[in-house]
């Protein structure tokens, strides 16, 4: 995504995408500062890392704000050696500033009174954040039940107060909200892109029945059975707060957290570990003084551990040893699993020019266009297993003279997966056009075979450039070749014959050895 504004597209009109657009639009200049090179994903990730400084920043200021200092650097580390979570912030996803942004807005509105200049701010952070990514919704959502109820649990004369005082700058707050998502509108809207805005972020998605929509009634039941008991433990964590106003901000952060995942849990159809990216620190700032305080409290209860009570740190140490064992047998850091990725991006840029499509799944080989506009990615999928989009992806295939397309994936529909395997040969790290024309038993001297996708081609052996017939006459040199039937045929002696896209051979490719031609 981040490629295609670099190279002057727009997202929704120009090609697919299902997320809010500002990650990419601000990722695109440094992607064409790096260039089209192999390790861009690496590059990308470490361009990544200073939001999940900020993220952690953030983190460091809630909790010492709720608690103190000594909570919040551990709360800090709690939540950075969480395995899912440093696993998942650590990639190049539209979700780590999301996170970033959602934890600053957080930060800022609880880091003080609630004044004109601090809700502006924390406003317009959160509308940033829904320009960053929809889920912001649900957290908007949380949001407002916490600070709703919050309000609410308060005594009768704080509660007067405080609505009060909030009717004057609420209004500001909204108005900052929504700065950042009408700039972007208005963006779109002028470009002549409003309407594939719409629908790829919106109408794309809604599909009935889709993912966990299938158990939406059995799911819902989660609210009524969950938002009781958030309100209880709210109530006693405001209670337990040294002063109203530092238990009304502990309420706010413990709800917006728990009415978040409950929400979560029984609304939303495709959930993945990234969703919960916002969750996992401020869950790790409620449950470190916890953590803290465990030792004590056992201590209190019985002698033999009143040893432990003299270090408090030892229970989230122990938290944190587990973290970091289970991170090193999840992902052992001493072994790369970037060469795959790596090497796939390598043969892209080896095998095709800047003007030559891919067919790939969902845009994994960064630097050439689709002749797709559609990514295969869940729910595009699930609409074509449903007849709700046309499999049309063949005739696209056809249209465009799509000359390279990934290896065979079950993420391709069933009809595009087909034609690309009677259509399309490997060439290691991926395939182009061509077939294989093996000499079998019944037909040792010519065989038949059917183009379907246009392009220059070239035939080959194991050994070099094939010596046989095509259609009648020597085929030393490429030669474009219609839609339709041909034939070949073999010299004597002459083994495995293959016609593929002749850029491939003359680029050193190989339906033969997956690598380089011999010449």
């Amino acid at each position: 995504m981040a490629w295609g504004w670099a190279h002057g597209l727009l997202p929704y009109r120009d090609f697919f995408d299902n997320h809010a657009p500002l990650f990419s639009a601000c990722a695109s200049p440094l992607i064409r500062i790096f260039g089209e090179r192999p390790d861009i994903v690496q590059l990308a990730r470490l361009m990544v890392l200073p939001l999940t400084v900020i993220a952690m920043a953030s983190t460091w200021l809630i909790a010492r704000r709720l608690f103190s200092s000594r909570v919040a650097l551990w709360a800090v580390v709690l939540a950075g050696f969480w395995p899912d979570f440093l696993l998942t912030s650590v990639e190049y996803r539209t979700d780590v500033l999301w996170m970033a942004t959602w934890l600053s807005a957080v930060a800022v509105l609880i880091g003080g009174t609630f004044g004109r200049r601090r809700l502006v701010a924390g406003g317009f952070l959160l509308g940033v954040a829904l320009c960053v990514s929809l889920k912001t919704l649900l957290l908007l959502l949380a949001l407002g039940v916490a600070v709703s109820a919050s309000a609410w649990m308060r005594s009768r004369i704080d509660r007067q107060l405080c609505l009060r005082g909030m009717q004057g700058t609420i209004v500001v707050c909204f108005a900052a909200l929504a700065f950042a998502p009408a700039v972007v509108a208005i963006y779109f809207a002028a470009s002549r892109a409003w309407g594939p805005l719409v629908y790829c972020l919106v109408r794309h998605n809604l599909v009935p029945g889709l993912g966990l929509w299938r158990h939406l009634p059995r799911r819902l039941a989660i609210l009524p059975v969950t938002l009781p008991l958030l309100w209880w433990i709210a109530h006693h964590v405001m209670a337990e707060a040294p002063d109203a106003a530092t238990g009304t901000r502990r309420a706010i952060v413990f709800l917006s957290v728990g009415v978040y995942i409950a929400a979560l849990e029984a609304t939303w159809p495709l959930i993945t570990k990234q969703d919960y990216l916002p969750f996992y620190p401020l869950a790790a700032v409620l449950a470190t003084p916890l953590l803290l305080g465990f030792p004590g409290w056992v201590a209190r209860r019985q002698v033999r551990f009143a040893r432990v009570a003299t270090a408090p740190w030892s229970a989230v140490l122990l938290t944190v040893t587990i973290e970091v064992t289970a991170l090193c047998i999840d992902e052992p850091p001493w072994l790369d699993h970037s060469w795959d990725e790596t090497r796939l991006l390598s043969t892209t840029l080896m095998l095709t020019r800047p003007d030559e499509f891919v067919m790939d799944i969902k845009g994994e080989t960064v630097f050439r266009s689709r002749p797709y506009f559609f990514a295969l990615e869940g729910v595009t999928k699930d609409r074509i297993s449903r007849g709700l989009m046309r499999d049309d992806i063949a005739t696209r295939l056809v249209s465009t003279g799509t000359p390279v397309v990934a290896e065979d994936s079950y993420d391709f529909p069933g009809r595009a997966r087909a034609f690309m395997d009677s259509n399309y040969v490997s060439v290691g790290d991926l395939r182009v056009v061509g077939m294989r024309l093996d000499p079998t038993d019944v037909a040792r001297s010519s065989r038949r075979f059917v183009i379907r996708v246009p392009q220059r081609y070239a035939v080959v052996t194991e050994g070099g450039i094939a010596s046989g017939l095509l259609d009648g006459t020597g085929c030393r040199r490429p030669r474009e070749l219609s839609a339709g039937a041909h034939a070949y045929r073999f010299s004597p002696g002459e083994g495995r014959v293959a016609v593929i896209w002749a850029s491939a051979v003359e680029r050193g490719f190989s339906p033969f050895a997956h690598g380089k031609v011999s010449r």
